[in-house]
């Protein structure tokens, strides 16, 4: 899987391009992205997650980014990173020499940085219900039962997101639902009663 090779509630950084475009694509689930150097991508429908290898050959995922976001190796310096589909992606690549870059980069930061302040959560159940409430308000729309995700992720994407192993998410996720956290809605997570 890994090459050596180099909505509703949105976020406020959002950025129509005003650029000339370079290449419109379509990607599916779990084929990488090209990357190039100068290059970046703008997802114009579908979710991807950036992600990166450590030496005992885990998968650490980087960011999950959805329409309108901007994604590209000139915005993270990580080795080896790659970009992987989270479900059928279209997107523009643009250049990455744009009076813009800078907007990029600090939207690009904030959600990382999101996910990394998750991540430190020590307990593995409240680091779960940060990450799907990160999710809700980033992807999620309202549904009869509460926010949906607005994405789907196996629960090993769940785990390589914040740390954790898929069985782990797995047994935790059921808790949560037998504790009325959360439910399922037209296969969503769907969060209930969450401030």
């Amino acid at each position: 899987m890994f090459a050596t090779e180099i909505q509703p509630k949105r976020s406020r950084h959002r950025h129509q391009l005003p650029l000339a475009r370079q290449e419109q694509r379509i990607f599916q689930r779990q084929q990488l992205i090209p990357q190039r150097e100068n290059m970046l991508w703008q997802i114009n429908d579908g979710y991807l997650r950036t992600i990166t290898l450590t030496e005992a050959g885990e998968i650490h995922t980087l960011g999950i980014w959805g329409p309108g976001d901007i994604v590209g190796i000139s915005l993270n310096r990580n080795y080896p990173h790659q970009m992987e589909p989270l479900s059928t992606v279209k997107a523009t690549s643009i250049r990455d020499d744009s009076i813009f870059a800078g907007q990029w980069l600090i939207a690009y930061l904030e959600q990382t940085e999101a996910l990394l302040n998750i991540q430190y959560e020590s307990l593995v159940k409240n680091r779960l219900l940060l990450f799907l409430k990160w999710l809700s308000d980033r992807f999620g729309h309202s549904v009869e039962p509460g926010l949906s995700t607005g994405i789907r992720l196996t629960h090993q994407e769940i785990g390589e997101s914040i740390n954790t192993t898929r069985v782990t998410v797995t047994r935790v996720l059921g808790k949560l639902q037998e504790e009325g956290y959360l439910t399922w809605f037209n296969r969503y997570c769907v969060l209930k009663n969450l401030k």
